[in-house]
């Protein structure tokens, strides 16, 4: 009977921690739409003021809006992403980073970005954004 309980415990606590990485893919999901949109109405502060304070340390919302505004000019309007790559990094001291990198198409151009986010008290904060030109 022990090692059917055991069993049952260890079946119980893969499903818990199934769940939590499925909700989290879900939250990763809903900030890079979240992105999304607000670039689409060209809401840069908005998205600047849901960043981390490491984001905000190094970059000022007004650098922010600039380069969002020259990323909006050289890319356009977003077309549709495919998700390629999923890496998380955990730190000796600090929240861990997840960076997710998409394969973007723009009415104009492709481009690989990459979207990085903090898991700050189960939640993710952006704290890093970058495109690159894809050729051809």
């Amino acid at each position: 009977m022990k090692k059917y309980r055991l069993y049952i415990l260890a079946y119980i606590l893969l499903l818990s921690m199934g769940c939590t990485e499925n909700d989290e893919s879900v939250l990763l999901k809903e900030k890079v739409d979240g992105f999304r949109e607000l670039y689409a109405k060209s809401e840069y502060t908005e998205i600047y003021e849901n960043c981390t304070n490491r984001m905000m340390v190094t970059t000022t919302a007004k650098e922010f809006n600039s380069f969002m505004k020259v990323a909006k000019a050289e890319l356009g309007e977003f077309k549709i992403s495919q998700l390629i790559n999923l890496n998380y990094i955990s730190y000796v001291v600090g929240d861990p980073d997840i960076i997710s990198t998409y394969k973007s198409e723009y009415y104009t151009v492709y481009v690989t970005e990459k979207f990085t986010f903090n898991k700050v008290n189960n939640d993710l904060k952006l704290s890093g954004y970058s495109y690159t030109l894809n050729a051809g």
